[in-house]
């Protein structure tokens, strides 16, 4: 018995959606909704950790086989776990040691699997340990597969279980096979084991996966399925503050993100906190603002001190604003400096923002430059606008209208109203670009249609 049950543990972690806390997507099935891909795709370019470790799993998930699809779950995992998420640090590590997914590299795999841990990830924690007592190593993974069978006939509902994910995402030596995963789904729900009923309660196993679909996930499943808080959080930004495609909606946007801070995400807490303190899209509370802002404060200090790059840019944001605890521009700028020397997009553009305006650090034009230009490099919107306007206005770099045009564009390629607004000025204008009155109308009422009140200002007068 023991014997299996270090055998079962194995194979368990060996699953590596399932192992490092998800299991919404799926290997070999139809793919998701495209455009719920480039919806997410957006917030991940924007440098959301969350969303970058969503879109390296669905491109782990559907791309078996295809060198290019690995190879870009691979990079946005990096991303994410680069940033200190301990999922995508886990995930990665099972990848090394797995060599079907990336380049088996034993060493890589056991740093990455430690970072996790180190963050108390559960499932890191147990890899660990399984290998320090049994000396095992991927191959071991793969060599359990008989008795797994055996004991899966044998109704055992774990084993049956595990056998249901070893065929749908095609692991040890098994093919993939949603029909046998279903089947062994099914043999272990009757038994009551409630991951695989949770399985079969998922629109992918037949062949659906849409943005309505995550948002009916979110509202029937609990915290234990851990990748509900990080849909939640990231709908409830989307409502709240526009993305995945859905309209503003303050109310939808508070109560998503109440399904998120009600499963401990610290940043979900923040932003519920501010929206109780400002009474949008939930009547103003300053009891309840206070009572969120301080279990962010609590997780995200805590998430911070481990390096986890979304914590500590999100903790300067509490101080910069205040939400739960007294305003210090040092401090706040001291957290996103730590965020954004490791590659935090954001924190990198705020950075900047700091530097320019002299919050917390003395006024300098040049270091703002810099910090926008890195999170420009990295695609974030913000940063490609904050650069242009540098390039625009002649500071912190010589002035060129071109290059400023060059920022732009790219940002508003995005969809950020802001820079089609100044895209659409600059071929007004001829500055930068050939004068084209038709380029210039083109970007000025998608910036409209957003509701940028210069750009609807300018389209009347046209």
């Amino acid at each position: 018995m023991k014997q299996w049950n270090v055998a079962l543990c194995i194979l368990l972690l060996s699953i590596s959606l399932q192992s490092c806390e998800t299991s919404v997507h799926t290997r070999g099935l139809t793919m998701p909704n495209l455009e719920l891909i480039a919806m997410v795709r957006r917030a991940a370019e924007q440098g959301d950790v969350k969303a970058q470790y969503l879109l390296g799993l669905m491109h782990y998930a559907y791309s078996a086989g295809m060198p290019r699809g690995q190879q870009r779950a691979t990079e946005w995992l990096l991303k994410a776990a680069n940033q200190g998420n301990a999922n995508a640090q886990c995930l990665l590590g099972i990848m090394y040691f797995d060599g079907k997914s990336a380049p088996q590299d034993t060493q890589l795999a056991l740093r990455w699997l430690h970072k996790a841990a180190n963050q108390d990830n559960a499932v890191a924690h147990s890899i660990l340990n399984a290998m320090h007592k049994n000396k095992s190593g991927p191959q071991d993974m793969r060599q359990t597969t008989k008795t797994l069978i055996e004991k899966a006939e044998e109704d055992d509902a774990d084993a049956q279980f595990v056998l249901g994910l070893m065929y749908e995402y095609g692991q040890g030596d098994l093919p993939r096979d949603s029909q046998q995963a279903e089947q062994w789904y099914r043999r272990a729900a009757k038994q009551g084991n409630g991951r695989a009923q949770r399985k079969l309660e998922r629109p992918y196993l037949n062949g659906r996966y849409t943005l309505h679909d995550v948002q009916k996930l979110v509202e029937r499943c609990g915290c234990e399925d851990k990748i509900v808080p990080m849909w939640a959080y990231l709908l409830g930004k989307a409502y709240k503050d526009g993305g995945l495609g859905l309209r503003l909606d303050d109310e939808k946007g508070a109560y998503y993100f109440r399904k998120a801070a009600e499963c401990d995400d610290p940043v979900a807490q923040g932003e519920l906190g501010h929206m109780y303190a400002t009474g949008r899209g939930v009547p103003k509370d300053e009891r309840l603002a206070e009572q969120w802002y301080r279990q962010a404060f609590e997780g995200l200090n805590a998430a911070a001190a481990k390096g986890d790059t979304a914590a500590q840019r999100n903790l300067g944001r509490m101080y910069e604003n205040g939400w739960g605890v007294p305003m210090d521009e040092w401090l706040a700028t001291q957290w996103y400096r730590r965020a954004a020397e490791q590659g935090d997009v954001s924190a990198q553009n705020n950075l900047g923002a700091r530097y320019e305006l002299g919050r917390g650090v003395p006024q300098n034009d040049q270091q703002a430059a810099k910090w926008y230009r890195e999170a420009a490099k990295l695609g974030n919107a913000a940063g490609q606008i904050n650069l242009g306007r540098m390039y625009e206005t002649g500071r912190g770099e010589q002035l060129n209208y071109q290059r400023a045009a060059e920022w732009y564009r790219k940002a508003a390629e995005q969809g950020n109203a802001l820079a089609q607004y100044a895209l659409g000025v600059m071929y007004t204008e001829g500055r930068g670009v050939p004068r084209d009155g038709g380029q210039a109308v083109k970007w000025l009422r998608r910036a409209a249609a957003q509701g940028n009140a210069d750009a609807q200002k300018i389209l009347q007068q046209m």
